[in-house]
């Protein structure tokens, strides 16, 4: 079967959404892909079928607008499983992590569909933020700007970390994830890489339910904010509401 499946850019997404929202199940033959939007689902719906062809897809409604959209195919199971010996990224009760791996084939594509994989990967389970800080022994506002993938699984870490290494990338692995954090980055990641269009952000206090692409692109547009005009603002809500008079 593998012989059949094209180690291309559309199969490199799929694992890549199934790594990080999803779960493929040999005992009951079974792929899942578990998130709230439906950009994000209807993406990984085109992917599945570029790869595996007409799928008959189960959708399940979960609490809190999650949905489940499901595949029953021994078939499928069995050829993802060739690229991964698990898609499961959590901890086991012992302390320990499934070893799990990002495929070789991945690494050895063109920069532009590396770009592609991690653009899915991280609108699964990644986003944008800038948070606000007032630096009291500098009497000054900082912005920090993130763009982060979280995940606690040490060797999905440290593998897109080093995919994003491979296309020009920075980043930072920390205990939660991996971020990238300098201004060249971002700009990077917001020229060739972005979102998936129409997926939101999740569990951000200050930005949720707005659109990931958005707040990458205010965290691109903050940069021509000079330290002068930030200096004026008399508090952090005051900010916050000026940044969301970009949105």
């Amino acid at each position: 079967m593998e012989s059949e499946i094209k180690l291309n850019e559309d199969l490199g997404i799929l694992v890549g959404l199934l790594l990080t929202d999803g779960c493929v199940r040999k005992r009951k033959w079974k792929i899942t892909f578990t998130n709230k939007s439906e950009s994000l689902q209807n993406f990984f719906k085109t992917k599945f079928v570029n790869v595996f062809g007409p799928t008959n897809f189960i959708e399940i409604q979960r609490e809190n607008g999650v949905k489940n959209i499901e595949v029953n195919s021994k078939q499928a199971v069995t050829t993802l499983l060739k690229f991964t010996p698990t898609y499961r990224t959590k901890k086991f009760s012992d302390g320990t992590f499934p070893d799990v791996k990002i495929p070789e084939f991945v690494y050895k594509l063109p920069e532009k569909s590396i770009y592609k994989i991690l653009q899915g990967m991280f609108s699964a389970d990644g986003t944008a933020t800038i948070s606000v800080r007032w630096e009291k022994r500098r009497k000054k506002w900082t912005l920090s700007r993130r763009v982060k993938l979280a995940s606690q699984n040490p060797q999905i870490k440290q593998q897109v970390a080093t995919l994003l290494e491979k296309v020009g990338f920075n980043p930072s692995i920390q205990c939660d994830g991996v971020s990238l954090e300098k201004k060249n980055d971002i700009l990077k990641f917001a020229q060739e890489v972005g979102f998936v269009e129409g997926v939101k952000v999740g569990q951000n206090k200050i930005w949720k339910g707005k659109d990931k692409n958005a707040i990458l692109n205010l965290l691109v547009r903050t940069f021509k904010i000079s330290q002068t005009e930030l200096n004026k603002f008399k508090s952090k809500e005051e900010i916050i509401n000026f940044l969301n008079s970009f949105l």
